[in-house]
């Protein structure tokens, strides 16, 4: 079953009790989008001006730790989100998905 953004939106938790107006309006700013696996979706620095609902497959967020690299520091799968390096208080690192 293929369900729309407008549905997806207003059944996901996280816009749980936003009044019709506030979801018509995320919906309206929203659209899908594929990635294709070991795609870097944004970087730790890049502008804040994205989320992403992960309806299927895992992505990474890695953060770059000094003298070791890139490090994995979570893996988001289906149902949850993120948001870009500047949406949460700490830095989120680099999204990148891996299946």
């Amino acid at each position: 079953m293929i369900q729309t953004l407008e549905l997806v939106i207003k059944e996901h938790p996280f816009f749980h009790g936003l009044s019709d107006e506030h979801l018509d309006f995320i919906t309206g700013c929203a659209k899908k989008r594929s990635v294709p696996r070991k795609t870097r979706m944004f970087t730790e620095g890049d502008p804040a001006n994205e989320f992403y609902f992960i309806r299927k497959g895992l992505v990474s967020v890695e953060l770059m730790v000094q003298n070791s690299g890139p490090t994995v520091v979570e893996t988001l799968g289906v149902a949850r989100f993120s948001a870009g390096p500047g949406f949460r208080r700490r830095t989120t690192g680099t999204l990148t998905r891996v299946r």
